[in-house]
């Protein structure tokens, strides 16, 4: 996992037990572009890590969704405000740089 958060356009990777059944996992990955995905895709990391769990894991059921998306928007004020250096908290502006 940590091979693939290192690798060139990777934006997240994180792969985790579900919190109510514990025989299901989730992996969620994001890239910057379709070929970053691709150099995911072809890495030995990922590769390796792939012909282990084949091995090792019964995969009973596998759902793969992608999206393309054009462009991302982030509208929580908080996020927007720690991102710039500068908390919201009510009427009150603070300057933390």
């Amino acid at each position: 996992m940590l091979a693939a958060q290192e690798l060139l356009g990777c934006v997240y990777y994180a792969f985790a037990q579900d919190l109510t059944d514990p025989n299901t996992f989730h992996l969620t990955e994001g890239y910057s572009d379709l070929e970053s995905y691709e150099r995911h895709e072809n890495a030995a990391s990922f590769l390796s890590a792939l012909k282990t769990v084949v091995q090792s894991v019964r995969i009973l059921d596998r759902q793969g969704v992608r999206y393309d998306i054009a462009s991302m928007h982030i509208d929580d004020p908080w996020w927007i405000g720690a991102r710039r250096g500068a908390w919201k908290y009510g009427d009150q502006r603070r300057d933390h740089s």
